[in-house]
């Protein structure tokens, strides 16, 4: 049981930090590439997607 807690533990500090890492670096480049008005299509079902989780 201590190395799953031990491995959950150290996956919850990880994603947190790759997530904002991946949003920082990627970002700026896809608004650049597809643009503000396709982004406002894009985003909506990104945002639906993730409830469904």
């Amino acid at each position: 049981m201590a190395d799953f807690q031990t491995f959950y533990g150290i996956y919850r500090m990880i994603l947190p930090i790759t997530t904002l890492a991946l949003q920082g670096f990627l970002s700026g480049r896809v608004l650049k590439r597809a643009g503000m008005k396709n982004i406002f299509l894009i985003m909506p079902a990104i945002l639906l997607q993730q409830l469904e989780r």
